[in-house]
């Protein structure tokens, strides 16, 4: 998709990544309010994508991450699927971990 600047779009709700004179962004809402353990899942299925993307630089994936933290915070502990919603999360910090350069000891 191309935008009115003639920048190239990539991505999903959560992530749009922008590509635009050679700099790459992850735009995201920060508020989501009544976020359901379900869509929760969803973020985490597309977040896969981002980290997968060899596009993408090291800080824009951190973002990405700090935005499936920031939406597990507002989970509510009483909807069903929340606890699936940990394992997610895990899931999430496992695949960001994974994508770091390990150091040579």
């Amino acid at each position: 998709m191309r935008g009115t600047n003639g920048a190239h779009c990539v991505g999903s709700d959560l992530y749009t990544t922008t590509h635009a004179k050679g700099t790459t962004m992850i735009k995201h809402d920060v508020a989501v309010p009544g976020l359901t353990p379900i869509h929760f899942l969803s973020e985490v299925r597309e977040f896969r994508d981002t980290i997968a993307d060899p596009r993408l630089s090291a800080d824009a994936k951190k973002r990405a991450f700090g935005v499936i933290v920031h939406h597990a915070a507002t989970l509510d502990s009483h909807d069903v699927g929340f606890e699936w919603a940990g394992v997610a999360l895990k899931e999430a910090l496992c695949m960001w971990l994974d994508s770091q350069p390990h150091e040579r000891h």
